[in-house]
C-alpha cells in the first residue's frame, strides 16, 4: 500500500511523510495532530481511534481513510463481503461442511466487518457450521494460537482474519506434523507477496493493496484540487 501511495504521489509532484502507530489508538491520533501542521492532506490506512476523536483531531483537514469508514470521512475500502464469500464458496466446493474462522482484534473496523459477513454468509448454508475461534492479533503469533484452537475444535478447514495470522496457523501446523491442505485447509485474506515464496503457497483473498495505496492518493489530490467537488466511497473487488 505504501508503495502505491508514494508512486502516485511522485507522479503528482507530493512528497510523502510516514508514520506507523503500530495500530495504538493514543499514539495514532498523537502522530495525526503532528503530521497534520504540516502537510497539504492525510491518508489514513486502518486507523483504530474512536470516530469522535479522530474527527476532532481531523478538524478541517483534507483526508481520506482506506480500509475504515468514519461518517462522512471520504474512503476506499475493499469488498470484505465478496472477499468472505469467495472464500466460504471455495472451502464448500472442496467439501468442507465444519470451518473455523480466526477474527482479527475486536477494535477493528474491518475484523468486525468481516466476522459479521462470516456469520451472515454462513447462515445461507444449513450444511455449513462455522465455528469462532474469538479475536486474535493480526499477526503471526494470532495465528500460533488460532491453529491449537482449529485443531481442538475439529474443523477441517479454517479462514484466518489475514494472512499474517494464517502463516502463524501453517507455522504451528507444521510443528504439529498436521499436513495442510491434507488435514486441515487454510485461507488467509489481504493477498501479501510472502504468501507465494511458503510450501505449500498460502490460498488468500488477494486485495489489489499498490492500487488501494494509488486510488487513495487520486482521491486526495481531487479534494485538494477541488475541495467542493461531490465524492463517494470507492470500494475495490478481490479475488
Amino acid at each position: 500500500i505504501t508503495k502505491g501511495v508514494q508512486a502516485r504521489a511522485r507522479r503528482e509532484g507530493y512528497a510523502v511523510f510516514i508514520a506507523d502507530s503500530d495500530e495504538d489508538p493514543e499514539l495514532e491520533l498523537r502522530l495525526v495532530t503532528n503530521l497534520a501542521k504540516q502537510v497539504d492532506g492525510l491518508i489514513l490506512a486502518s486507523p483504530r481511534a474512536p470516530d469522535a476523536e479522530l474527527l476532532a483531531v481531523l478538524g478541517s483537514k483534507p483526508v481520506v481513510l482506506l480500509n475504515r469508514k468514519v461518517q462522512s470521512l471520504p474512503a476506499v475500502v475493499v469488498s470484505n463481503r465478496d472477499g468472505v464469500e469467495q472464500a466460504l464458496g471455495h472451502l464448500r466446493a472442496l467439501g468442507h461442511k465444519k470451518i473455523a474462522y480466526g477474527a482479527g482484534p475486536a477494535h477493528s473496523w474491518s475484523a468486525s466487518l468481516r466476522l459479521y459477513f462470516v456469520r451472515e454468509i454462513a447462515a445461507r448454508y444449513p450444511e455449513l457450521e462455522v465455528i469462532e475461534l474469538g479475536h486474535f492479533r493480526p499477526y503471526v503469533s494470532g495465528g500460533l494460537q488460532v491453529a491449537d484452537l482449529a485443531v481442538a475444535s475439529g474443523a477441517t478447514a479454517l479462514l484466518a482474519y489475514n494472512d499474517l495470522m494464517a502463516l502463524g496457523v501453517l507455522e504451528r501446523l507444521r510443528q504439529r506434523k498436521i499436513e495442510v491442505p491434507g488435514q486441515l485447509s487454510v485461507i488467509g485474506f489481504d493477498g501479501i507477496s510472502l504468501a507465494t515464496l511458503i510450501s505449500p503457497a498460502l490460498t488468500t483473498v488477494q486485495i489489489p493493496l499498490r492500487d488501494f495505496g494509488q486510488r487513495a492518493v487520486d482521491f486526495l489530490v481531487t479534494r485538494l484540487s477541488s475541495p467542493g467537488a461531490s465524492q463517494q466511497d470507492q470500494e475495490l473487488p478481490v479475488e
